[in-house]
């Protein structure tokens, strides 16, 4: 037998074989065309849609090749296709059924409806869909093993199937009109995957592979849910049930005896790598098969192609920074370049091929879906366990009983909370925003700014050993204010919440005003640009949300309309060490964990007002901060808003002339000049500067500027110049507030 094989070609498009006879019409009928049993001839066409549907709209066909063109079994040399014919109407079954199932087949085939479809009904009136489905062979079998072997395979799957599909020499009659349907699938290299019929016997589904014998397998991938035979040769189990290395018998080359030394053996393992993801290694090819990177039951792996930055990742990467801590923070870093995760691969011994296999995924961070892989994202949020317990049985609390929840169930937590806040509507609009984060996983567009003239009151205690368990150790991070807006921030991804010690410094002004912006930036800001090491700045969901700690009085410079900071400060607030329940510092931690499942259900019960959550409370403390976050310019606006010609000092500005001393009829020496008194009346009553006198005033409050600088700062805070007639006198150009 000279065996056929439907090949590829130098197109990267296959051609498929059957034979055809051109003495067969379609104005015959079907008795009469199957009378015809000789001038069979063998014929080939290219796998694709239009070339099919011109086959089965103009030809007969047979799948099989034919000794001297006679069509009888015992003539039938070898089978290239599957002809699964559906046309029992007992079994009720539609070809959209069929199509909706085969849809995930991962190899080709075609469907066509016969000339008989709809020309028959089921008894309530429904007509009969009668389809034909053809599925190449990626290479040729016998007559015997499509009736022995195939037949059982495909029946057990499709009892709808006529019987007699399993007949190497049955005939098909042309369908002019065919209604038609093309499933192509293809492998990584783009080319067409035809199933190989002795591996679907195997293992009980059908699964498109390619020819051991060809060079080109580097991209044959297997399923998880595949089923492979363990070395007692009996057992089977699938591939994701594995946790450790298993000898099994290679599933992709089980039936290539060409390639086995000892075909009784197993000659393979399944195995998992030190990064989660399982491989089957042939000893028989010396070859390792990876998972097909989108199914969806590869999970817990960590490496995958990061589609957002173009690059591969490493998931629960632990930071130089933490090395050494007793719970050391994990993130994820994004390789800089091929040889980066070259060096990778080598360090873990894993084979470097595996990048090809890599699941791909943007990374996101999200607190309202579910973490890790999922489908086309890796989201870096992880619940804690106070976030994964069902509350729904508890009643909710209301905010009415808060305080005296606390002092009952959590005496210590609230003992420590009141001497940080002070007031108890302090505490209670804090653990409102605290439950409105945790509850809604949702950002607030509010901040926190606690402030304490005495140290060591459990500022830092209060988010490291309350907070930070209920919102997760990688998800909170309590830093140093000079880390704000540091350029690589990949840590920037995966905060939920995040804590800052005195953001405030006395030596530079410009650092101030960085942060002053950055912080708003972030605080209601929906995007944020994160910047990964040797990777470019991608913009992703901003979930930060902010609490700063100072003990400074000008912890942050506040513009006087803020409507993002919550201020406050206890102005007796006392140290830890002398509050009612310290004992000591070793027992303290213990003192609060024993408290933080309470607290945790006072938290995730609160009933939480989200405008609440949303708006900043205005307190002393607060408006103390604007105040001493006026620079000059602020001042000398907000003085001429007022009136208040006094602090203009025009006394100084404006000396006294010769003129003016002259005519002065006053006995003392306190003479006012007479622009003097013409600017103070201006402010005085029309809150104007003429702008004739603006450049003595302004390089008078503001000598080491230059005047148009000086001159562009207040406008930038709302001086304006307009026309103006004062007292009935002609128009000038005068400087007001708008």
């Amino acid at each position: 037998m000279n065996s056929l094989t439907n090949n590829q070609s130098a197109h990267e498009i296959k051609q498929i074989f059957y034979s055809t006879n051109p003495l067969i019409t379609p104005n015959q009928t079907k008795e009469k065309a199957a009378e015809i049993t000789h001038g069979w001839k063998l014929e080939s066409c290219n796998w694709s849609e239009p070339e099919l549907t011109t086959l089965v709209k103009t030809k007969a066909y047979i799948c099989s090749k034919l000794q001297d063109g006679h069509k009888t079994k015992s003539n039938v040399e070898e089978v290239y296709m599957c002809a699964l014919d559906f046309d029992n109407k007992a079994e009720r079954f539609t070809k959209d059924e069929f199509i909706e199932k085969a849809s995930k087949w991962q190899f080709s085939w075609f469907l066509h409806t016969t000339i008989s479809h709809h020309s028959k009904y089921y008894e309530d009136g429904t007509p009969i869909d009668k389809f034909r489905v053809l599925i190449p062979f990626l290479n040729p079998v016998s007559d015997n093993f499509l009736r022995d072997n195939l037949k059982e395979f495909w029946l057990s799957k499709f009892p709808q199937l006529d019987p007699t599909s399993f007949q190497g020499e049955r005939y098909y009659m042309i369908s002019p009109n065919a209604e038609t349907y093309f499933h192509e699938f293809r492998d990584g290299e783009g080319k067409h995957v035809f199933i190989n019929p002795e591996i679907a016997n195997n293992s009980g589904q059908p699964t498109g592979v390619k020819n051991k014998s060809n060079s080109t397998k580097s991209n044959e991938m297997f399923k998880m849910d595949w089923e492979v035979t363990l070395s007692d040769n009996k057992t089977i189990k699938k591939v994701f049930e594995i946790s450790s290395h298993t000898p099994v018998f290679c599933p992709f080359c089980i039936h290539d005896s060409a390639h086995r030394g000892n075909p009784t053996s197993a000659n393979a393992f399944v195995d998992i790598n030190s990064v989660g993801y399982h491989y089957i290694y042939c000893s028989s090819e010396d070859k390792t098969y990876w998972p097909d990177p989108k199914d969806t039951l590869l999970k817990n792996v960590k490496l995958f192609w990061n589609t957002t930055v173009g690059q591969p990742c490493q998931t629960d990467y632990t930071t130089p920074e933490s090395l050494g801590e007793q719970k050391p923070a994990k993130t994820i870093y994004v390789f800089k370049n091929d040889n980066d995760f070259k060096n990778f691969c080598t360090n873990e011994s894993i084979p470097y091929s595996l990048k090809t296999y890599l699941i791909r995924a943007g990374i996101i961070f999200n607190p309202k879906l579910s973490s890790g892989l999922n489908g086309q994202y890796y989201n870096l949020f992880e619940e804690t366990d106070y976030m994964k317990k069902d509350y729904s049985h508890l009643q909710a609390l209301k905010h009415e009983l808060l305080i005296t929840e606390l002092d009952k169930r959590v005496p210590v937590i609230s003992e420590l909370l009141k001497n940080i806040f002070g007031d108890d509507e302090y505490v209670l609009r804090f653990l409102n925003w605290i439950g409105f984060l945790l509850q809604k996983r949702e950002k607030a567009f509010t901040a926190w700014l606690v402030q304490s003239k005495e140290q060591g009151v459990g500022k830092d205690f209060l988010f490291n050993f309350i907070l930070r368990p209920l919102f997760g150790e990688k998800q909170s991070q309590l830093l140093n204010g000079s880390r704000i807006g540091k350029q690589f921030n990949s840590m920037d991804l995966h905060c939920f919440l995040r804590g800052y010690n005195e953001v405030f410094t006395n030596k530079d002004s410009a650092t101030n005003t960085f942060r002053k912006e950055w912080l708003k930036d972030r605080i209601t800001g929906k995007e944020q640009e994160i910047e990964f090491k040797g990777v470019d700045a991608y913009s992703a969901r901003n979930y930060m949300n902010f609490i700063l700690f100072s003990n400074n009085d000008m912890a942050i410079a506040l513009d006087e309309n803020d409507r993002r900071y919550n201020v406050v400060k206890n102005e007796k607030a006392k140290k830890v060490k002398d509050l009612s329940f310290y004992i000591n510092e070793d027992h303290l931690p213990d003192q609060v964990n024993s408290e933080l499942e309470a607290f945790a259900e006072i938290v995730f019960t609160l009933e939480v007002d989200r405008e609440l959550a949303n708006t900043a409370i205005t307190t002393a403390a607060k408006d103390e901060l604007i105040g001493l976050s006026k620079d000059n310019y602020d001042k000398f606006i907000d003085a001429l808003a007022s009136g208040d010609s006094d602090y203009f000092m025009l006394d100084e500005v404006f000396q006294p002339t010769h003129s003016d001393l002259l005519f002065n009829s006053s006995t003392d020496n306190n003479t006012e000049s007479s622009v003097s008194k013409e600017v103070r009346e201006s402010i005085s009553i029309y809150k104007a500067i003429p702008s004739r006198y603006m450049n003595s005033i302004i390089k008078f409050h503001f000598p080491k500027n230059q005047y148009r600088e000086s001159l562009d700062r207040l406008k930038q805070k709302n001086l304006i110049t307009i026309q103006k007639r004062f007292g009935g006198g002609q128009n000038q150009k005068v400087y007001m507030v708008k």
